[in-house]
């Protein structure tokens, strides 16, 4: 069933379904496995492990919604507060009240925004609880830090055009226009 899900359902909907240029899910699903090919590089790019793999950070929930034996709501967990903090789920039926949640609770599709719980108290300080790291930074550091080319140059090695300014970015199509936007008020 969970194979089913993945590649009925989550694949296409990250991935996109183009057979063009070899992108897509459907050059995935090209046949069965007809064993091990030494001549296949198996290995992780440098680009996949360091920022394609983080992906996920955007599908996190920021609360963690708790349901009882009947469904109903009981209340919920700030993400930010169980960082580091095991102990609070040894309470019986904890554990049962957020898989109930968590399986009630609406997907969040891969989108251009992180939850706050993320970005702004990951990890929260001790001292000053209401802040804390930011995942976002943390990750952009990362792909500074491996030389990860920028957005205009994956598109050039994708055979996709380019643009030079916002509104040439946002005549593309290529993202949406309140992204766009959201970058322009950042970048000069």
């Amino acid at each position: 069933m969970n194979r089913f899900i993945i590649w009925q359902e989550y694949l296409p909907v990250l991935l996109g379904k183009t057979e063009g240029q070899k992108r897509g899910l459907k050059p995935l699903q090209s046949g069965r496995f007809q064993g091990y090919d030494v001549s296949v590089d198996a290995s992780l790019t440098n680009e996949f492990s360091t920022a394609a793999f983080r992906v996920g950070h955007s599908m996190v929930q920021g609360e963690l919604p708790r349901l009882n034996e009947k469904f109903d709501a009981i209340g919920q967990i700030s993400l930010h507060t169980t960082f580091l903090k095991a102990s609070q789920f040894y309470k019986e039926g904890i554990v049962d009240e957020l898989v109930r949640g968590m399986a009630r609770q609406a997907g969040k599709i891969v989108g251009p925004s992180v939850t706050a719980e993320l970005s702004q108290q990951l990890f929260p300080d001790q001292k000053n609880p209401q802040f804390g790291q930011d995942l976002v930074s943390i990750n952009i550091q990362r792909g500074r830090d491996h030389g990860i080319p920028g957005y205009m140059q994956w598109r050039r090695d994708c055979k996709l055009s380019t643009a030079d300014n916002f509104a040439a970015l946002k005549k593309q199509k290529a993202l949406p226009d309140e992204v766009v936007d959201k970058f322009q008020s950042v970048y000069a």
